[in-house]
């Protein structure tokens, strides 16, 4: 228990020493270069690399909280409307601020899943800031509880409203 314990806490630090290795790496090289000529797109290429950094940083940050309150976080039955609910009211701001619209589409009926609560939601959170990030201004982002014959699930989609994006 405590040499497993250690064992993944050696991987968990490898594994971050990995995943940033690269970002970190990009964030310099943009460093030197605006440095040398700090134009607007040198500068806003630096900003992006460091921005890329902290979010895989908060990412494994979050799986580092997971693993950790593992005792504390044992599948449990959860209502996922609820908990969309929850994560649709924390991202309203950052979409007002980026001109996407989130809405929360549901049956009636309650749906109800027994699920570890905590990776439930880091990857519903996660997929709501991808969608916010990657689609632009003015798209609708919709989070989706649904339950049928073969189960039940949540999905995060957007309108397809990018431009050039073709459609049957």
């Amino acid at each position: 228990p405590l040499q497993t314990r250690a064992q993944r806490e050696r991987e968990f630090a490898s594994d971050v020493a990995h995943e940033l290795r690269t970002p970190l790496a990009a964030l310099a090289l943009q460093a030197r270069a605006a440095q040398a000529d700090p134009s607007a797109e040198r500068l806003q290429q630096l900003e992006h690399e460091a921005l890329r950094a902290g979010r895989i940083l908060a990412q494994l940050l979050d799986l580092a909280r997971a693993q950790r309150s593992e005792v504390d976080n044992e599948p449990a039955m959860v209502e996922l409307g609820g908990v969309a609910a929850e994560l649709i009211a924390a991202y309203a701001q950052q979409a007002h601020e980026s001109g996407h619209e989130l809405s929360l589409v549901q049956p009636d009926t309650p749906v109800t899943v027994r699920v570890t609560p905590m990776l439930l939601e880091l990857a519903l959170r996660n997929l709501i800031a991808n969608a916010l990030r990657h689609t632009p201004a003015g798209t609708q982002v919709a989070v989706t509880v649904w339950q049928g014959p073969q189960g039940c699930g949540l999905s995060v989609s957007d309108d397809g409203q990018r431009p050039g994006a073709r459609h049957p």
